[in-house]
């Protein structure tokens, strides 16, 4: 039981969540810097349609978060141990790297010289 745990937080919570997060933030990275550049994000049929892909994969990424939580819970039934500090992982990431993706966006665009802080 414990291996199929281990398969699973491999493979679905850090590189399927984990990836989502990657494409989530490069898209709102484009976007942002799509918005700075423009004023709307909306104002052309590109910044439409990646604001829709944005959308799309927000969903996707929060159906996936709640397949890993169900899935997590059904696999740490053996130990208590497991459960605990599997579900501090799927709801404590996330909460940190909401709390944080400005600041890693804002980060990438000025280390690509797309964007001066002012001081």
């Amino acid at each position: 039981m414990a291996t199929d745990f281990w398969k699973f937080t491999l493979r679905y919570s850090l590189a399927l969540l984990g990836g989502l997060y990657i494409a989530l933030l490069a898209l709102a990275t484009y976007l942002l810097f799509f918005r700075m550049n423009t004023g709307s994000a909306l104002i052309s049929p590109l910044g439409y349609w990646g604001g829709l892909l944005y959308l799309v994969l927000l969903a996707l990424a929060f159906f996936c978060w709640l397949y890993c939580i169900w899935r997590t819970w059904k696999l740490t039934e053996f130990d208590t141990a497991y459960r605990v500090a599997s579900m501090a992982y799927l709801f404590g990431a996330p909460a940190l790297l909401y709390t944080l993706s400005i600041h890693i966006m804002l980060g990438i665009l000025s280390l690509l010289g797309l964007w001066e802080p002012v001081r």
